[in-house]
């Protein structure tokens, strides 16, 4: 059902979906050590079957297996676009194993055959403030709103698999598109559900 936030797996989520029927994919996939690679898989196979094509992926990455996540969304027949850098103005992280301090974000962007260019140019660095009231691993809206502003239009359907907190959510009912999100973590799902219910009623007001 469209715009509606479901308590599941997005394996499950997205296996649900008609292929060819998504504009855009806007994620933040968990990469974590156990998780990442399972996560980054079932995304680019999803990816390649529900987005209609020309239709795009975009997604957060980590910068430690950063060629490892570049490699599975190649081998599932998507074409790499872009790399914009986030450039976190709060907070940086230490990646111990290659000793670095890390002052920005990958968001890979990659795009389901045929090839077209983006109708809107961009200069690819997003200034960022850290955003984490909802959820450690939680994203700003203005990041989102950044992305899908120049990557879908009005009435299109975007798909989140991973929701988190819902960050995508909202931002997406900002640019007037059309939704469906999937999280499994019951309390995160919790945490996203008030979150959508409390900016229903600011809406009202």
């Amino acid at each position: 059902m469209i715009n509606t936030l479901y308590n599941i797996d997005c394996e499950e989520g997205m296996a649900s979906l008609e292929s060819n029927s998504v504009d855009i994919i806007s994620t933040d996939p968990p990469y974590i050590k156990e998780e990442w690679e399972h996560a980054y898989t079932i995304l680019a196979e999803g990816a390649a079957r529900i987005l209609k094509p020309s239709g795009w992926l975009i997604s957060y990455s980590g910068h430690f297996n950063l060629d490892k996540v570049m490699e599975i969304f190649k081998s599932n027949g998507l074409t790499y676009y872009w790399t914009t850098c986030q450039l976190n103005q709060g907070p940086t992280a230490i990646v111990h194993a290659r000793n670095v301090l890390c002052g920005w974000k990958p968001i890979l962007i990659y795009q389901k055959p045929p090839f077209t260019k983006c109708k809107k140019g961009f200069f690819d660095v997003i200034k960022s403030d850290a955003e984490k009231s909802l959820h450690p691993w939680q994203q700003a809206v203005e990041d989102q709103l950044w992305i899908l502003r120049r990557f879908a239009e009005p009435g299109q359907l975007l798909v989140e698999p991973f929701a988190g907190s819902g960050t995508a959510i909202s931002a997406a009912k900002q640019v007037g598109l059309k939704w469906i999100a999937f999280e499994k973590d019951p309390e995160t799902y919790r945490v996203a559900k008030a979150r959508q219910v409390q900016e229903s009623i600011l809406d009202e007001w």
